[in-house]
């Protein structure tokens, strides 16, 4: 019996709270490996809750799921759940957070969400207190809204170290990967690859007074209509040393697309072959807002106008501190930069190999489109600049 796999069925199970168990374990060595799956198609639920707690160990499964609001289970009112070398595959939830709904003290370490779907918003998860993902695998998940693999909102506040998530799919709206509503995502050496948004944010989206700190990892081959790496509007965001490469969007920013009045700040890390398709602005970013870039790479990224960036709207302030830009293109004007209205402040750094191509100009590097809005520029080494009034 000892290496004999048990199932269970768990239907409308509580764990913490009056009248129900206060632990539950699943997989691991005393608890064999117990799957939770559905049952002749009952709904499986299990709902964890003050001070009650799910332990799931290497082993466990939580399968097939499909309990109306959440798909696996969810914790609420201070429950807690420690999932460690899991699986959470093949759930489906009608609302928000396919396989899993937090709002109490979730932790995940080495687990793998995959194949779930979510109703609403958070194809795998929704967190809406604290969570701490540890070398998780969030791998084609599904939302028919936002957040293909995870929401983070309602004030909740999301730690992400290492994993990744990949091939996710947001399928009505924003946030491939995920969507950070009102919430906190701060995220350490995390992939994000072939996540899809059919709108805005192919890996990530994220909004409204939230804020969004991601340091080292990288965000590769998303796509969506406009920011097919990250999409932050009226939100904080900091990126510390986040590579990407290969995101494609068919209108803004490439990589990133910033909108609103709240500072984003991007130091290190290097943008390769991010592109805007059609007649699209900002290979690697797209600025309406107010953003500061600093030592950073740009390399080889292509839009229709500013191969590498496109700031724009007279409110809109950029600021670029000694970066490097080398073979970015252009197939109109701006193989670096096409500067629409906005104020930039450019400082240090080189542009080496970049190329823009309109009405039989090649020389083109740094477009300013309208002389009434400001382009300073000092300490720069490397190719000339193209000033062009009228609208």
């Amino acid at each position: 019996m000892a290496d004999e796999k048990v199932t269970w069925f768990l239907d409308d199970t509580q764990v913490g709270g009056a009248d129900s168990v206060n632990s539950l374990k699943v997989g691991g060595a005393e608890a064999q490996n117990i799957i939770n799956v559905n049952s002749d198609g009952v709904a499986t639920k299990i709902t964890v809750s003050s001070a009650g707690t799910l332990n799931a160990y290497e082993g466990a499964v939580f399968s097939g799921g499909n309990g109306g609001d959440f798909g696996a289970f969810k914790v609420i009112n201070g429950g807690n759940a420690i999932v460690s070398g899991a699986q959470i595959i093949n759930n489906s939830g009608t609302q928000i957070g396919g396989a899993v709904l937090n709002a109490g003290d979730l932790t995940a370490n080495d687990t793998i969400f995959s194949g779930n779907s979510g109703g609403l918003n958070g194809g795998a998860l929704a967190n809406q207190y604290t969570m701490h993902l540890n070398g998780v695998t969030l791998s084609g998940n599904t939302a028919n809204y936002n957040g293909g693999a995870m929401l983070n909102n309602a004030n909740g506040v999301a730690y992400i170290s290492g994993g990744g998530f990949y091939d996710n799919l947001a399928k009505g709206a924003y946030g491939g990967a995920l969507y950070n509503s009102i919430g906190v995502a701060n995220i350490n050496d995390t992939v994000f690859s072939g996540n899809k948004s059919t709108t805005n944010g192919g890996a990530i989206f994220n909004k409204d007074g939230s804020t969004l700190n991601i340091s080292g990892g990288a965000i590769n081959g998303n796509a969506s209509v406009e920011g097919a790496g990250i999409y932050t509007i009226n939100a904080n965001m900091t990126l510390t040393d986040v590579n990407f490469t290969g995101n494609l969007a068919t209108s803004f920013g490439g990589a990133v697309r910033n909108a609103g009045t709240t500072e984003v700040s991007i130091k290190g890390g290097v943008f390769t072959s991010n592109q805007v398709t059609g007649v699209g602005y900002g290979g690697a970013i797209y600025n309406t807002g107010s953003m500061t870039v600093s030592e950073a790479t740009f390399s080889g990224n292509a839009a229709h106008h500013g191969g590498a960036i496109s700031p724009s709207l007279n409110t809109a302030i950029m600021t670029l501190n000694n970066n490097v830009f080398t073979s970015n293109n252009a197939r109109g004007y701006g193989g670096v930069i096409y500067n629409n209205a906005a104020t930039v402040n450019f400082s240090g750094g080189s542009m080496t190999g970049n190329t823009a191509v309109s009405a039989g100009r090649d020389k083109h590097r740094l477009h300013q489109k309208r002389t009434g809005r400001v382009l300073r520029i000092s300490h720069h080494r490397g190719e000339r600049i193209s000033h062009a009034g009228g609208s």
